[in-house]
């Protein structure tokens, strides 16, 4: 985290907003806390495509879970 006046800013969160950091659910499950948040600014960012996401195409499953378990 770094400070920006007196409030606290997440510095993980900034570059996820702003497109230059992408999540990984391995390191998503070994958060406490923000990980939802993390998520949602991925997901804007993709949507706006910012970043790394400026030329992403969502997958044909779009609708379904990025990450779901096998159903064997």
């Amino acid at each position: 985290m770094y400070s920006d006046g007196e409030q606290p800013v997440s510095l993980g969160e900034t570059l996820v907003k702003a497109g230059y950091a992408k999540l990984v659910n391995w390191g998503l499950e070994m958060m406490s806390v923000n990980a939802f948040t993390l998520r949602e600014a991925e997901r804007n960012a993709k949507q706006q495509r910012v970043g790394i996401w400026r030329n992403y195409v969502a997958p044909a499953t779009a609708g379904q879970p990025e990450y779901s378990s096998p159903s064997w």
